[in-house]
């Protein structure tokens, strides 16, 4: 019981280490590894974003997967990358699939009550990353207080090493508090 509080406690700590470089990311050099970095063979690699480096390769999902959950707390942000498209990562952002005419509405199925809803990135393009499932045909994430499950081609998994870009953000002015919506990830501008 103590050794999983322990563990838990440092998830939650590295969590906020990296959630802190993020913000200073446009500061401080980072050494990561970007998905374009990693070579695309139709094999499953097994890279250490944090670190920069591959650390194995798969030819299936599974064995990667087996992999990455025996290696994970040997380094800070690890992840599954299949043809320069990242499949799983400890710690990142889902950008949810998105135009500039706002006609793509990703469907999703709701974790919780499994009724499908749909988002578009038009009105919310980031999401908090939390998992893939087993086949890695479908992400996980949240936004706005819902979990969702969304076909991993309507999801751009991005590596918290790898974000170059302000995400939505909460701001407080004049005692209120403010949900600043991010609609394209390159402009500057909130809704």
């Amino acid at each position: 019981m103590k050794a999983n509080i322990t563990r838990k406690f440092k998830r939650t700590i590295a969590a906020g280490f990296s959630a802190a470089a993020v913000m200073c990311a446009s500061v401080i050099h980072i050494n990561a590894l970007s998905p374009e970095d990693v070579v695309s063979d139709n094999l499953f690699h097994l890279v250490d974003f944090a670190g920069g480096s591959e650390i194995s390769s798969f030819e299936t999902y599974a064995e990667a997967a087996n992999e990455f959950e025996t290696v994970k707390e040997d380094y800070d942000n690890t992840g599954i990358v299949l043809n320069q498209k990242v499949l799983l990562a400890e710690y990142a952002t889902a950008i949810i699939r998105s135009t500039d005419a706002c006609e793509v509405n990703v469907t999703y199925t709701e974790d919780i009550s499994g009724e499908q809803g749909y988002i578009n990135g038009c009105y919310g393009i980031d999401a908090a990353y939390l998992t893939t499932d087993s086949n890695a045909s479908k992400a996980e994430f949240m936004i706005s207080g819902v979990k969702g499950w969304a076909s991993i081609d309507d999801i751009t998994i991005v590596p918290i090493q790898n974000i170059t870009f302000r995400m939505t953000v909460y701001s407080v002015e004049n005692k209120r508090l403010y949900h600043e919506i991010k609609t394209e990830i390159p402009i500057s501008y909130f809704s």
